[in-house]
């Protein structure tokens, strides 16, 4: 079987769609299924493991991250002009297009919501539908190009791939769609991440001023959707005394829409709160692992890695009862309201105080992390390969 993957998305720092990216790629290349298996970056054909490859140096390599973060300003700005997210579509559907037919035996999996016009077998990966019911979380040019592109996609594709079931459910609600073209493939967790010992992690914590097992940790980027502002609010509720003694980590880069989140994060900069600001894949293991217990108190979720990564390392979770993310959270995860702030503040309350609950929790998502492998999600995605190519 031929295969093509748009890369787009990958792009370091590696987050949200970028990373499902990367370890679907890592996993398919070894895949004894796959004859051959090429990248295609907005018109351009490369090499997978060169890519890969390259990714891989680019995350370990401190002068990339001044570069990324440039490069990821510019798209931003970009994602705020109809101007230039009109020009974006017209290349990525026609011109793409047209650069694929001559490889029309393939098959072409979109990873990133978008198709080309493309006569060739072809699936998209559908995340998440924010962009639909959370408008106001978005630029507006952003959501326009989004609400053109996804339906263009779903029509086009033989197969369409969603993360989630919750993002399924969504998507057969609001869009006209095949039930039998739309399958699950949920996501994986990289076995990086793991329980470490406090000794063991002493060093990395220490470059943060962090004592394992104290902090409550969020790894979100900051915006809106992410409902950060409130888990502030909800944690400065907290005894003061308790908030010296256990600060609140809030480790991402800013997002969308960020100004009215980072005056809240800066207002609780002398109360506990701590915003460590983008944490590479490198460190992000131990900073998992030493947390007292993370949150992720979204208000909407296209599947929930962060809650994964969490459970993978042995760390209590608190996370929001809503979309996906009670797929993925454990049994014996506190699920809270995400708009109810003393709900949340009661849940930060127990997670500092309650050992045997922190102790049941750690096992149980231990037990449900071990369920989703980046082997399996690729597995999964090659059965839908072949589905599309009869």
């Amino acid at each position: 079987m031929k295969v093509i993957i748009g890369t787009d998305c990958l792009r370091t720092p590696l987050t949200g769609v970028g990373r499902y990216t990367y370890e679907l790629c890592r996993a398919l290349i070894a895949s004894e299924q796959i004859d051959n298996l090429e990248g295609f970056d907005f018109g351009r054909f490369h090499s997978m493991q060169e890519r890969l490859q390259q990714i891989a140096q680019q995350a370990c390599a401190p002068e990339q991250q001044g570069q990324a973060a440039r490069g990821r300003t510019l798209r931003a700005r970009l994602a705020e002009s109809r101007l230039a997210t009109a020009l974006f579509q017209a290349y990525a559907t026609r011109v793409c297009g047209l650069l694929l037919q001559r490889k029309a035996d393939a098959v072409f999996h979109s990873p990133n919501f978008h198709l080309p016009r493309y006569d060739g077998n072809s699936i998209v990966t559908v995340h998440d539908l924010s962009y639909l019911l959370y408008p106001d979380f978005h630029p507006a040019a952003r959501v326009d190009w989004m609400q053109r592109l996804v339906p263009e996609a779903l029509e086009r594709s033989k197969q369409v791939i969603c993360v989630s079931h919750s993002t399924r459910a969504a998507l057969l609600e609001h869009y006209a769609v095949a039930a039998d073209k739309v399958s699950v493939t949920h996501l994986g967790v990289d076995p990086v991440f793991r329980p470490r010992t406090a000794p063991e992690i002493a060093a990395q914590l220490k470059a943060y001023d962090l004592e394992s097992g104290e902090y409550l940790l969020c790894v979100s980027t900051l915006e809106p959707r992410k409902n950060i502002e409130r888990l502030v609010r909800a944690y400065l509720r907290l005894d003061k005394r308790c908030r010296q003694r256990h600060p609140l980590v809030l480790a991402g880069e800013l997002g969308w829409h960020y100004q009215e989140l980072q005056a809240a994060i800066a207002d609780g900069a002398g109360q506990g709160v701590r915003h460590l600001g983008f944490v590479s894949q490198q460190a992000l293991p131990a900073l998992y692992s030493g947390a007292r217990c993370a949150i992720y108190p979204s208000l909407y979720e296209g599947f929930g890695l962060p809650v994964l990564e969490a459970q993978a390392s042995g760390t209590p979770v608190i996370a929001s009862q809503s979309s996906s993310l009670p797929e993925v959270a454990s049994a014996q995860a506190l699920l809270i309201d995400p708009y109810d702030t003393a709900a949340l503040a009661g849940a930060l309350q127990r997670v500092i105080d309650d050992r045997q609950w922190r102790e049941d929790c750690s096992r149980a998502g231990l037990e449900k992390a071990a369920d989703f492998t980046w082997q399996r999600c690729a597995m999964e995605t090659l059965a839908i390969y072949r589905k599309a190519s009869r």
